[in-house]
């Protein structure tokens, strides 16, 4: 796997979220976990040795409040994570196009980030938590995260 470099930014309470990324070419993933995963898990590990077998940039992270990050997973709520993502993408919408992959809560949050911005060219949910917000999947239709079933392979 290519190395990564290790990245610290500042939540809105002053606590750091942490995490890594190695940049590339052509297209860079962000991948944001479920809940209470940590950043370095099977799915992101083999996402990172994915990208950089293609010399993309890749990018993972802990939410304030879990993992690396700092803080009490207790005092923090979706809107909170919602920030760290909004965080993390701000680093990243100067580089290669942004491809988002988002699992379990993580997939969900990313649908959510990828209606308001266009930093994010495309967007892969797996098994996302829609679940969370009764009817979250009737906004689904005409979206990006609506033609996102394909896999991976849609990527290249």
């Amino acid at each position: 796997m290519t190395d990564t470099k290790p990245f610290e930014l500042s939540g809105a309470d002053g606590k750091l979220i942490r995490g890594d990324r190695f940049e590339g070419e052509g297209r860079q993933i962000l991948f944001i976990t479920g809940l209470l995963s940590k950043r370095w898990g099977n799915k992101s590990r083999a996402l990172a040795q994915w990208c950089g077998e293609r010399h993309w940039g890749f990018c993972c992270f802990d939410f304030r409040g879990n993992g690396d990050s700092e803080g009490d997973f207790k005092d923090y709520t979706l809107c909170n994570w919602l920030e760290d993502i909004w965080a993390v993408v701000r680093t990243l919408d100067q580089g290669p196009p942004l491809t988002i992959v988002g699992s379990s809560l993580g997939g969900w949050l990313a649908w959510l980030v990828a209606q308001e911005t266009q930093v994010v060219k495309d967007l892969l949910l797996i098994a996302p938590a829609f679940n969370m917000m009764r009817g979250g999947q009737a906004g689904l239709a005409g979206t990006k995260a609506g033609l996102v079933s394909q896999g991976l392979d849609a990527l290249r």
